[in-house]
């Protein structure tokens, strides 16, 4: 999600579950979309994912000073990464056609990014 605007700016899949996790994740796909010198904020659990293409605690381009901000950040990410879960995508095992899965998937996204509108997150001054 954008940090400045707090919309869904990017997502991808299917993967498998319990053979990709969110770094392979992240490697296989998001890194390929970044520019250069662009950088996620991410939790630690990226830290060997790309390093120069995250920031995230102790990482490479950790820095002091800003540990509340980016905590808020990646919160504000949990709060989508919580609305998604209401739907039970996230957690009810998907039973249909795997051809469609990526079209549902979709579908969820774009009336989860249409309910920001109504519902909005809490916004986060972010400097980089």
């Amino acid at each position: 999600m954008c940090i400045k605007t707090g919309d869904i700016c990017w997502w991808n899949g299917p993967y498998e579950p319990g053979i990709w996790n969110d770094g392979m994740i992240f490697e296989d796909a998001l890194v390929s979309m970044l520019e250069y010198g662009e950088r996620c904020e991410t939790d630690g659990g990226y830290r060997g994912s790309a390093p120069e293409f995250v920031k995230c605690p102790k990482g490479v381009w950790g820095e002091s000073g800003k540990q509340a901000l980016q905590q808020k950040v990646r919160s504000r990410q949990e709060t989508v990464n919580e609305r998604l879960k209401n739907w039970g995508i996230l957690v009810t095992p998907y039973r249909h056609d795997f051809k469609l899965h990526q079209t549902v998937f979709a579908a969820v996204i774009v009336l989860l990014q249409l309910s920001l509108e109504y519902n909005p997150l809490f916004s986060v001054e972010y400097n980089d």
